[in-house]
């Protein structure tokens, strides 16, 4: 495995995530997922029309990616590097959160007059359904929220699962510590028993959750797709390199998995493509192309920002401009958009949680591995 704690490919993957769900959003908005292009549905393209493909990715990701970082703490570790833990990732999750809401209420005040395009079915159940508030931007921006929706920017409802759980992750990732291959495997099938008991056959429409034990309910259902993560890295899955047969057989399966329309082949697909992610070869030179490269660095930016474009640009234009052309503008705008966001906002959140990291720590420690 690579000596350094980052892995530039899985970066990648994650910004084609970003994007793919960008893309599944504006059709939505667009009211486009009709036609000629419901075919791309029969195909592995139909990531495109099921964005939660890529949130249960993320998930995924998550847990190999952080589970990585927490492994330099080894032996060494304590109750601080616990309390420094959620103090950093509480500011990378929920600081670039709270000022997206801010922009969102702000553009609410700006150029919302209360109605939307007559087919915009999909922006009128999800945004801006209440003016926002200060007590609902701080409910959102923590992840309480224990509503069906998160009105004043919906993608966040996935970073209140991930801020929560990733709170509880060094436990789960030192618990798969302690023996490595046999404490990994049984903590893969607590959290199996966990998502079946949490979640039941409802797998492919759990989000939030209409009030605190459902919302209680569906974090601990997405403990699933973390503990994958975290059972890739104390597997030691990256280390397995693949023969010519494993690779195209592996290739065969995540195609075969795009199809299935449920969590558990989400999850395995997203094991398979981490793991090709780290051959070497074809796949993980075009992952390393500096045009992905960047996509991966404002990914979470371009996660946060993408729906705010487009709730603007539908609003401002619909019955003006065709609807196809609404999406185009859109995703291009919400790219540039992504890039200011994450050199004004992000990078400074990245800064702010190693300070506080290093300061509670009374030390300084190694950059957390962006997530």
């Amino acid at each position: 495995m690579r000596d350094s704690q980052r892995i530039p490919e899985l970066d990648s993957l994650r910004g084609i995530a970003s994007l793919l769900v960008m893309i599944h959003h504006n059709l939505l908005a667009s009211n486009l997922m009709v036609g000629p292009l419901f075919v791309l549905t029969s195909t592995p393209f139909s990531a495109i029309f099921t964005g939660r493909h890529a949130v249960m990715f993320f998930f995924v990701l998550s847990g190999f990616v952080l589970t990585r970082s927490l492994g330099r703490f080894g032996a060494r570790s304590d109750w601080r590097d616990w309390i420094g833990w959620i103090a950093q990732r509480t500011v990378r999750l929920c600081l670039p959160g709270f000022v997206s809401l801010v922009i969102s209420a702000f553009l609410y005040g700006a150029v919302y007059d209360g109605t939307w395009d007559s087919e915009g079915w999909w922006l009128s159940s999800t945004l801006w359904q209440s003016p926002p508030s200060v007590a609902s931007i701080i409910e959102q921006g923590l992840g309480l929220r224990s509503t069906l929706r998160y009105e004043g920017n919906n993608v966040l409802w996935s970073l209140a699962h991930e801020w929560h759980i990733s709170i509880f992750l060094p436990i789960v990732a030192t618990f798969a510590w302690l023996r490595l291959r046999s404490s990994a495997t049984a903590m893969l099938f607590l959290a199996i028993g966990l998502a079946g008991a949490a979640g039941g056959d409802k797998l492919t429409s759990i989000g939030v959750g209409a009030g605190a034990i459902d919302f209680l309910r569906s974090t601990a259902y997405f403990v699933l797709p973390f503990c994958f993560g975290v059972a890739i890295e104390r597997l030691g899955l990256m280390e397995i390199r693949a023969t010519m047969v494993q690779t195209v057989a592996a290739w065969i399966a995540a195609f075969g998995l795009c199809r299935f329309a449920n969590d558990l082949s989400d999850y395995a697909f997203s094991v398979i493509m981490i793991w090709l992610a780290g051959q070497p070869g074809l796949f993980a030179r075009v992952l390393r192309q500096p045009v992905l490269a960047w996509l991966g660095r404002v990914s979470f930016s371009l996660y946060l920002v993408h729906e705010l474009v487009l709730a603007v640009l539908h609003h401002l234009l619909h019955g003006a401009v065709a609807p196809w052309l609404i999406l185009v503008l859109s995703c291009c705008l919400a790219l540039v958009a992504a890039q200011i966001f994450y050199s004004v906002i992000e990078r400074r959140s990245h800064h702010l949680a190693r300070w506080i990291q290093r300061s509670l720590r009374g030390q300084a420690l190694p950059a957390v591995v962006p997530s």
